[in-house]
């Protein structure tokens, strides 16, 4: 790729973004999916007082809402029963952000791990640059293409 060719990545250590993947056209964020062992929970509530994004529920014992979870993890870090776990930790993967005139909101094509999400940003880096031409971004590409395919020619 050359110096005039426009490709942006943001990688982001948790879910704040603070460096803009969603405007990315390829961007990491870091997550950790939880694990629960309901037979540990105290129902002490440090987790769920802990959730910013209340994706714990104590009522029939500990719960989580996987649609609500960002894997921040901060609720295992303050389990003292180790009810909580990181089971596994990886990236939500991201693809054509844009702002100017047409901005968009990346797309998430999933959760990988590194290795994975490494393989990803190849495969999308050969698309985009086999189709390039001046000013045009991944996300007009993903638009052109149509998100299934786009994902379907990236994923591993």
């Amino acid at each position: 790729m050359r110096h005039h060719h426009q490709f942006r990545m943001a990688v982001a250590s948790c879910p704040n973004g603070c460096s803009q993947p969603h405007i990315a056209d390829f961007g990491l964020i870091a997550f950790a999916r939880i694990g629960l062992e309901p037979a540990k929970c105290s129902g002490c509530g440090h987790c769920v007082a802990i959730c910013a994004e209340k994706a714990l529920h104590l009522e029939d014992g500990i719960r989580l809402d996987p649609s609500r979870c960002l894997g921040c993890a901060a609720c295992a870090r303050v389990c003292p029963e180790k009810a909580l776990r990181v089971d596994q930790t990886g990236y939500r993967v991201l693809i054509g952000g844009k702002l100017g005139r047409h901005p968009r909101l990346a797309h998430e094509l999933g959760f990988y791990e590194l290795p994975d999400a490494l393989e990803i940003l190849g495969k999308v880096l050969r698309v985009f640059m086999g189709h390039h031409r001046t000013g045009l971004r991944l996300g007009d590409l993903v638009e052109k293409l149509g998100r299934e395919e786009f994902n379907d020619l990236v994923r591993p």
